[in-house]
């Protein structure tokens, strides 16, 4: 399995920069785009690194999950999220924390193209319909509270039911 060891806060801020570029792109004002909240943010990087990996045989990035209360997460991320409290969570409030730049200029087109599209896909389910996602499918139910969701446990779970 490849590594692309993406930073962590480089890849949250590519999530909310998408968010809000696809906003832009159907129009919908600034003052009335939608953020993303930690819990979405978690929710989101578990299913479209699931997804990866089994597209790409390739991780994103090195951490892994726990399977926690309301699905998975990596506990670091969370940390550095938890002072947004439940808030929405945009691009100019997160920048100076990751680069989503460097997300663009370690992936090829192929690769960008379906994290939008896989972005796309997830998003359109709310935090706590994809907090019931993760916990009907997924290696979450499959390891005890707080344990390691590794990567090879995403692979052979997510891999099986795409095929």
């Amino acid at each position: 399995m490849e590594n692309k060891s993406l930073n962590l806060n480089d890849f949250v801020a590519f999530l909310l920069k998408t968010n809000e570029n696809i906003q832009e792109r159907i129009n919908i004002l600034p003052q009335d785009w939608e953020g993303l909240s930690n819990l979405k943010i978690q929710k989101l990087l578990y299913f479209i690194e699931a997804s990866f990996l089994v597209k790409f045989n390739t991780k994103l990035f090195s951490q892994n999950f726990e399977a926690w209360d309301y699905g998975p997460v990596i506990p670091s991320l969370y940390q550095g999220l938890k002072k947004f409290e439940r808030k929405p969570i945009f691009f100019d409030e997160f920048k100076k924390s990751g680069n989503y730049k460097n997300v663009i200029n370690s992936l090829n087109e192929k690769q960008l193209d379906f994290l939008e599209e896989s972005f796309i896909k997830f998003n359109k389910f709310s935090s706590f319909e994809l907090v019931s996602l993760s916990h009907i499918y997924g290696p979450w139910k499959e390891v005890a509270k707080n344990e390691e969701i590794t990567k090879q446990d995403m692979i052979n779970f997510f891999h099986n039911i795409n095929n």
